[in-house]
């Protein structure tokens, strides 16, 4: 019987997926780097009855994941993704196993696509990097634009907004990460490269303006092939008034910092004291907003679609566990590097973000006539 291997099992994330998995009828084993904390989560989870542990420490390069047999999902919840991904996608890919992960970092992100999709595809498997918040309600809130706007959509903008004190410290290691990586944007149809953060947003929303800067996901990567008339994605990350405002500045600021030897120094220092601590994040609700906006080739805007209300933490971690029981059950889906609308349609995708309360919002006329603000920086 085909399982589901979660790597990372005890870390804050990967707790809250082996919790979404008690009822999901699946055998689940669960990877840890140290076998009393196995038994630890085994017990906080009840003891499920089909739950087993077993140790596993990913590391740079190869990282063979234990047991692992064809048909089987594993779902990555250890980052920073582009440490540890390289080595589990290899392990899954000749295992002939299926993938999972909730990435955000840029650079991760775009070797993934490009260089694991021949091999996923000749192993008959699936790899699905950035399966989380921050990724999929932006596929579903940019197809929802561009489907509504018509042909003339050729371009689309997506705004994800989230409190970053309310940040784990695993989210933080890797975002400490992504300051030293370069972002990527679709433009006249050609995947370009650029600094985190080199383009900056103020994006209106129900009365509030949101401050974000320009990041690297996963919808310009997959939404071209959903959407062939798609030239022009771009995705930003930041919040609403002052805390937006100060959330571009240290974007910005860590990313100079990355310019340096001394600054580069000062990121590793920081990201190998996040490493190690306890998987935790602050009690703080994180309310979450996510709007994609579809323009024509003029730029001129012709359909705003915004979702808000999920806590990302819980929403990721149900979307990594509905997409990993999915993969154990569908085996008509194609393999290869696949976007979230290549796993799940528009329908199936609204209705698990509704299961965590993350709904679609009104959105008029008016607010389309309301100036989105450009700053080039060159950070």
């Amino acid at each position: 019987m085909s399982k589901i291997v979660v790597a990372g099992a005890n870390g804050y994330t990967g707790r809250l997926v082996a919790a979404e998995l008690r009822t999901r009828g699946v055998s689940v084993q669960l990877a840890v780097r140290r076998p009393e904390a196995g038994q630890s989560l085994l017990t906080d989870l009840g003891h499920p009855p089909m739950f087993t542990t077993t140790t596993f420490e990913a590391h740079r390069g190869s990282s063979p994941v234990p047991g692992l047999a064809a048909g089987d999902v594993v779902i990555n919840c250890i980052g920073p993704y582009a440490l540890t991904g390289p080595g589990i996608i290899d392990s899954a890919i000749r295992g002939k196993a299926h993938y999972l992960d909730a990435a955000g970092e840029s650079g991760f992100l775009r070797e993934v696509f490009a260089g694991s999709h021949a091999a996923a595809r000749a192993a008959g498997t699936v790899v699905a990097p950035g399966f989380g918040f921050e990724s999929v309600p932006g596929h579903l809130a940019a197809a929802r634009a561009v489907q509504a706007a018509g042909d003339s959509a050729t371009g689309v903008e997506i705004f994800y907004s989230c409190d970053p004190r309310a940040a784990s410290h695993g989210t933080v290691n890797s975002a400490v990460r992504a300051t030293q990586e370069p972002a990527h944007r679709l433009t006249g149809g050609v995947l370009l490269s650029e600094e985190l953060g080199a383009r900056r947003r103020v994006w209106p929303i129900a009365g509030r303006r949101y401050h974000g800067v320009s990041i690297g996901t996963t919808e310009a990567l997959a939404l071209p092939r959903a959407f062939p008339r798609l030239r022009e994605v771009s995705s930003y990350l930041g919040a609403p008034g002052g805390l937006g405002r100060v959330f571009s500045a240290t974007a910005r600021a860590g990313v100079s910092a990355a310019r340096n030897e001394l600054g580069r120094r000062l990121i590793d220092t920081l990201e190998e004291r996040t490493r190690h601590r306890p998987a935790s994040r602050s009690t703080r609700p994180a309310r979450t907003v996510v709007a994609a906006r579809a323009s024509n080739s003029e730029g001129r805007p012709l359909q705003e679609v915004r979702f808000a209300g999920a806590d990302p933490y819980a929403l990721t971690a149900h979307l990594l566990a509905c997409a990993g029981v999915a993969l154990l059950s569908r085996p008509q889906l194609p393999s290869g590097v696949l976007g979230p609308l290549e796993v799940f349609d528009a329908n199936e995708l609204e209705g698990l973000l509704a299961q965590r309360r993350m709904c679609r919002l009104p959105c008029s006329v008016d607010d389309l006539a309301e100036p989105v603000l450009t700053h080039a920086s060159r950070l």
